[in-house]
């Protein structure tokens, strides 16, 4: 960690790569098939009722939170670091393990 800015960002620059996987992956969850009781689920009303039941309220409180962290950087800049922004990063740090 020689250069602390260009690591930061870094960071934001995953944080954004990660926003757009987690909001492409929400609807692809409809899309894509399972494997129920040994047998493949392709009908999208059976998935949709699938992924609201399990995965999108998790989904869904990724993605808000990707959402408003990137809409205030945008919005204060250099100010939201001094008010305290820079911890929201730590948050970012959760989401990303997601993605392990």
């Amino acid at each position: 960690f020689d250069n602390i800015p260009d690591f930061i960002a870094f960071l934001q620059a995953m944080g954004k790569v990660t926003f757009a996987f987690w909001l492409l992956d929400m609807p692809l969850n409809v899309l894509v098939g399972v494997e129920v009781n040994g047998k493949v689920e392709l009908r999208p009303a059976i998935l949709a009722c699938r992924y609201f039941r399990t995965w999108f309220i998790l989904d869904l409180l990724v993605v808000s939170l990707d959402a408003v962290l990137i809409s205030l950087e945008a919005l204060l800049g250099d100010q939201g670091a001094e008010a305290g922004l820079k911890s929201a990063r730590f948050l970012r740090t959760l989401r990303m393990l997601r993605l392990v």
